[in-house]
């Protein structure tokens, strides 16, 4: 049997951490596809499961099974269809449009190719508006909301990479 030391006592502010960090927290990137998928979880499980809304997704998708559209796991295109959709947008109840709206706000203002100059406040109002809805606080959720100025340095160092890796297979 393996006996273990122990530990002295937690100290609130301090790092209490017992071995050092493998990686260092600032290249830890988080996908900017990944943070929208789990927005858009986040929203499509505050649905009712006989909603207009989710009606509207399951004749929208009907490859998409009730499991993965009750829990709001789509792909890429399938958003983008959804976006796009004004009849989706008249199915959700007013708080849901509101939501909706500023998700849309958020991935258009500061998840997408072009950076609002007010993105703070996107993010900001959405997180208000997805506390309304009843959201919980996902790891997604918790990224945007506390690295604001950190997550922004990221998404462009994400989109530099990925450009110099087009470029690299192109040239090839």
């Amino acid at each position: 049997e393996k006996v273990c030391a122990k530990r002295g006592d937690f100290t609130v502010g301090l790092k209490n951490v017992a071995n050092p960090l493998h990686v260092s927290p600032n290249k830890i990137i988080l996908p900017l596809l990944h943070i929208i998928l789990g927005l858009i979880k986040q929203f499509v499980k505050t649905f009712d499961k006989d909603c207009d809304a989710m009606n509207f997704l399951k004749t929208k998708f009907p490859k998409l099974s009730s499991a993965k559209a009750t829990e709001g796991v789509f792909i890429g295109p399938q958003l983008r269809q959804l976006s796009l959709d004004q009849h989706f947008d008249d199915t959700l109840t007013p708080v849901q449009k509101v939501a909706w709206l500023s998700f849309r706000n958020v991935c258009n203002g500061f998840l997408g190719r072009h950076k609002a100059a007010n993105f703070e406040s996107l993010i900001k109002s959405m997180m208000k508006n997805y506390e309304s809805l009843g959201c919980y606080m996902s790891l997604k959720l918790h990224f945007m909301d506390s690295h604001l100025n950190f997550s922004l340095k990221i998404s462009v160092m994400y989109l530099k990479s990925m450009v110099n890796d087009f470029i690299k297979i192109s040239v090839r």
